[in-house]
């Protein structure tokens, strides 16, 4: 999912303004498929229960329609993850071998692999135990990444790489971190209006607009949740116990 924006710079950012890319807010440690696991590490739940109720969200999340993928209702349908403000159409076209981002493409015509659904726990577990053990160290691992959206006087800020450290941090106690902001344009709804979704593609102004105050919600939908593990391909051991 590119942005190619050209400015950047480091500011310390408040977590609570933070947002996953299906809008989950950070610092709540609610109906967040990240952080609650992160916070379950923290809490000593047993690692099979963590494990098992991620694989019931991820497959409860899986969804080809982007205002469902980030629960809401839309007017009209969109792809997953074609933002109205993007110059062009992302196309979310990964296999499941290739599939970088579990969380974000999950789409009902992509299977999972067993192998990538590993490494997600993996990345979580290790990122805790990292920053508990070491800190935050961005001048190591790179400046975790966020777009800075504006509304009314009000930030938000979309994680753009990073969202296993912030999960960390956060259920570490941390309530700021510097962070990489990428800053070639602020995103207004004001100026929805000129937006290339709206001009070029087949979004309206009400859904261009609801995807962009998405991004402000203080408080996390419920996260859906399904055992049907039909759709995972198991290329290798799982590291739970499939019910």
């Amino acid at each position: 999912m590119s942005l190619n924006y050209q400015k950047i710079r480091i500011e310390s950012i408040p977590i609570k303004d933070c947002r996953h890319f299906r809008g989950h807010r950070y610092g709540l440690f609610s109906n967040h498929i990240y952080e609650d696991y992160v916070y379950g590490l923290s809490k000593n739940t047993p690692i099979e229960t963590l494990r098992l109720q991620f694989i019931k969200r991820l497959l409860g999340m899986r969804s080809n329609d982007f205002g469902k993928t980030l629960g809401m209702a839309l007017i009209n349908k969109y792809s997953n993850w074609d933002y109205p403000w993007n110059m062009y159409k992302t196309k979310v076209e990964f296999s499941p071998s290739n599939n970088p981002d579990i969380v974000c493409h999950t789409a009902l015509s992509h299977e999972i692999l067993m192998s990538h659904i590993n490494r997600e726990f993996k990345w979580l577990e290790n990122a805790y135990d990292s920053i508990k053990n070491q800190g935050y160290l961005p001048e190591k691992y790179e400046y975790i990444t966020v777009l800075k959206l504006v509304s009314h006087q009000k930030n938000s800020f979309i994680v753009l790489d990073g969202n296993h450290r912030l999960s960390a941090l956060a259920v570490l106690g941390e309530t700021h971190v510097k962070m990489k902001v990428l800053s070639k344009i602020f995103l207004k709804d004001t100026l929805s209006f000129l937006w290339f979704g709206f001009l070029f593609r087949n979004y309206t102004l009400v859904d261009s607009k609801a995807i962009f105050s998405r991004y402000f919600w203080e408080i996390n939908p419920d996260i859906s949740e399904a055992d049907d593990f039909s759709s995972i391909i198991v290329d290798e051991s799982p590291l739970v116990r499939l019910l």
